[in-house]
């Protein structure tokens, strides 16, 4: 069995050492079973693309859930309390859960500790509110903080410039801003932030009947 296959079947091992709840394939972990899961995504050194793969997170206002997948297209939740509005981060071991660690603290105020990035993603200081999905929003009484791009490697005599792209090109891709450090032909730093054609559909489904919601959605 090669490492990358026993990260696999031990994440979901730890994964599956949880309740299962309705629905299917959702398993409720303690604070102690969150941590374990969490370390197991780790990719062992050599491994190359991880077998398993944080691809959303979100919450309730109450719990924090996290769907993941292997790479045998097997899917699963896994749950955790929010303790305070806290829960430990998934980003120090998948490096893919940071962006959605961001969204989760611009939606519902969830912080993640031991974040690799804690800086807003979907919020840019336009919203009438603070934690739009939260229980209890807390309205904006000023300017957010200006959002600030980390600093690309140092370029300086190095015949480097630094690229600035977007948000709005004209072309097809989603609208993003990306900043890139790039030194001849080859890109030595990248960044990106995304959230500038962001609909706040959680919030607008609130209080909806499916068949409303569903309607919604369809015309996006």
């Amino acid at each position: 069995m090669s490492s990358a296959i026993a990260r696999s079947s031990n994440a979901l091992a730890v994964l599956r050492s949880g309740r299962m709840e309705v629905p299917h394939l959702r398993y409720r972990l303690d604070e102690a079973e969150w941590a374990a899961f969490a370390r197991a995504l780790e990719t062992p050194a050599g491994a190359g693309t991880p077998p398993v793969v944080v691809l959303g997170l979100w919450s309730d206002t109450t719990d924090l859930h996290a769907l993941v997948m292997d790479q045998y297209a097997t899917m699963a939740i896994a749950t955790v309390a929010l303790q305070n509005g806290r829960y430990l981060a998934l980003s120090p071991w998948a490096p893919e859960a940071a962006v959605h660690e961001r969204i989760v603290g611009d939606l519902w105020g969830a912080e993640a500790m031991e974040a690799r990035d804690t800086r807003p993603w979907l919020d840019h200081g336009a919203w009438p509110v603070i934690w739009p999905c939260a229980a209890r929003p807390v309205p904006r009484t000023g300017a957010a903080e200006a959002f600030e791009f980390r600093e690309p490697v140092p370029l300086g005599g190095k015949g480097g410039e630094a690229l600035l792209i977007g948000p709005v090109t004209g072309r097809p891709e989603a609208p993003a801003l990306l900043r890139a450090g790039v030194i001849g032909r080859h890109v030595r730093h990248a960044e990106w932030r995304g959230g500038y054609a962001h609909a706040g559909l959680l919030a607008r489904m609130g209080g909806m009947s499916v068949g409303e919601a569903a309607r919604l959605a369809g015309r996006l």
